[in-house]
């Protein structure tokens, strides 16, 4: 994760052009090669049960096409997500593309509405449909973010702007950004304008971490659906510490050790974090949301999938690791800001 390495150009240059996209660097928990996962996505390497149109059906028996360009990866993902068929999705574009009007991000807003019981807590309700006078700045701040997190790691941000298609921002009283199974590619952002640059790029981060978790599920398959609405197989999450449903657990898992991770490694631990909580109250219930999880795969056999047990046991190794951060050591580090490259600067 955000491991310091060369660019995306150097590679070019010597004819690799993604070859180490996304390897090491993204979601440690997931233990592979973004760029190959992407690609095998792209080319029809779904679960059986995942509705996906003729033309990539037809396209899985054509074999998998080398991707060797990261023009040519992101041009494949998007015809992956048109496949879908949750959203419209700009198969020529590039670029993220921003919806900051009322109606523009309503349209993507609508993708959030969600009746499951795995909706527990309403999150199609907290987003406010009007207009965020605020919107423009905080697109500035957004995109500030994926500058600093592209100064970490080049490829990091590549691959995060390859994944993330479409970013909406609409105002909300209750809660700060969101991403749905339902819209993948889609995430929706409302940072407050006071909040520092470290915890916008964490809030960047949280989101990726989620589209990365939707993209494993749809090649690999994470749950037993039907086991995992019934709350009493319910596990305590590791960022909101409540108890929720065990996907949206072992997503909070990942996000967990992708910020503290994020922060030993290179922001340091922040004295007054705004989008998450301290690093050492982070750590105390990651501990305790796995063991949850552990518990629930030892009470209900099958709930998860043998790639689900796989993350969880990954995510296990990855606590337990020597290298992994001691908060209380580091508490009083103060989040460091990279000085800016002028030449390069927004």
């Amino acid at each position: 994760m955000l491991e310091p390495e060369r660019s995306l150009e150097h590679d070019r240059l010597r004819g690799s052009a993604v070859k180490n996209v996304g390897r090491n660097t993204v979601a440690p928990v997931l233990t592979s090669n973004f760029e190959e996962s992407v690609n095998a996505l792209a080319n029809g390497c779904v679960c059986a049960d995942r509705n996906i149109g003729d033309a990539h059906r037809n396209q899985r028996r054509s074999g998998i096409q080398e991707i060797t360009s990261l023009l040519d990866l992101k041009q494949r993902y998007r015809h992956f997500l048109a496949s879908l068929r949750q959203r419209s999705v700009d198969v020529h574009r590039q670029e993220l593309a921003y919806a900051t009007t009322a109606a523009e991000a309503g349209k993507l807003a609508a993708l959030f509405s969600n009746d499951s019981i795995l909706d527990d807590k309403q999150q199609s309700n907290v987003i406010t449909a009007s207009e965020d006078p605020e919107s423009e700045q905080k697109q500035a701040r957004v995109e500030e973010a994926l500058y600093e997190i592209g100064r970490y790691s080049r490829a990091y941000a590549d691959i995060l702007k390859t994944v993330v298609t479409n970013v909406f921002i609409l105002p909300s009283s209750v809660a700060r950004a969101g991403s749905t199974s339902q819209a993948v590619g889609v995430i929706w952002i409302n940072p407050k304008l006071s909040y520092p640059t470290p915890d916008l790029m964490e809030m960047l981060i949280h989101e990726f971490t989620h589209q990365a978790m939707f993209l494993d599920e749809l090649r690999f398959e994470h749950y037993s659906y039907d086991a995992i609405a019934n709350r009493s197989t319910w596990a305590k999450s590791a960022i909101l510490n409540a108890r929720r449903p065990l996907d949206k657990v072992l997503h909070s898992i990942v996000v967990a050790i992708e910020i503290l991770l994020f922060r030993h490694r290179h922001i340091g631990q922040p004295v007054m974090p705004r989008a998450h909580p301290p690093s050492r109250i982070i750590s105390q219930q990651l501990g305790e949301s796995l063991s949850s999880v552990e518990d629930a795969i030892r009470r209900f056999p099958g709930i998860l999938k043998p790639r689900a047990v796989e993350l969880v046991t990954n995510a296990r190794n990855i606590v337990s690791h020597a290298s992994m951060p001691s908060p209380s050591r580091r508490a009083q580090q103060v989040a460091s800001k990279p000085k800016r490259n002028t030449e390069h600067g927004l």
